[in-house]
């Protein structure tokens, strides 16, 4: 059993940035306490700013009193000169043609507006791909009931902005929905629910968004 699945919690989240020619990787050290001292390492890729770059889970073992350092520094206000999620979504869709769905879907649902302005968020968008595993995409999107569109989506936005660190550490993750999602860590990677976690922290005036490769259902 490793220490990932142990059920040994997670003591400290540190969250590292570091500097390289194509812009930065953010690596992230989950130090948990574990008798055994087992070591792992699991990689998932990640997307900061529209730079691809690893990020790298580290499983440490300490002692029951022991830590790697400070937690990870606070946030700072809100960056209004910045773009908004639903600027960062059409930004992405402009260059690559990704979340073609979300944003048709978005639009069906009349929820543009709520992640364009200044409230703080944690977004968990799901790929073209997620939706087309449950037959849907932008042209079909628009005939699912509203309210119950409505529903799907809210449950994959959460108040408040919640970095990867915030997030892995967490056992569950309250929903502008009112329900809950639980994030988890295995061998396999990161997921949130039974979705994987494909990229994490692309940063928005309002919030952060976190790519999933599957469509949470409430």
């Amino acid at each position: 059993m490793s220490a990932y699945d142990s059920g040994n919690p997670v003591i400290e989240v540190l969250r590292r940035r570091t500097p390289d020619a194509l812009g930065f990787t953010i690596h992230y050290v989950l130090v948990f306490y574990d008798p055994e001292c087992l070591h792992q390492e699991v990689e998932v890729s990640m997307l900061a700013r529209f730079v691809a770059a690893p990020v790298v889970l580290a499983a440490l073992c300490v002692l029951p009193m022991g830590t790697l350092g400070p937690q990870a520094a606070a946030q700072g206000p809100p960056r209004a000169s910045e773009p908004t999620i639903v600027d960062i979504a059409l930004a992405v869709n402009e260059e690559t043609g990704e979340f073609s769905t979300l944003i048709a879907a978005l639009v069906e649902a009349d929820l543009v507006e709520v992640l364009d302005g200044r409230r703080q968020f944690t977004v968990f968008a799901p790929t073209d791909e997620a939706f087309a595993t449950l037959g849907l995409n932008a042209g079909n999107i628009g005939t699912l009931p509203v309210e119950a569109l409505t529903n799907i989506l809210l449950y994959h936005v959460s108040p408040g902005e919640r970095f990867a660190e915030d997030v892995i550490s967490s056992t569950r993750i309250r929903t502008v929905s009112k329900g809950f999602t639980f994030p988890s860590v295995t061998a396999d990677g990161v997921f949130i629910n039974q979705s994987k976690i494909l990229a994490v922290d692309i940063d928005a005036s309002n919030g952060v968004i976190h790519i999933i490769d599957t469509v949470l259902l409430p």
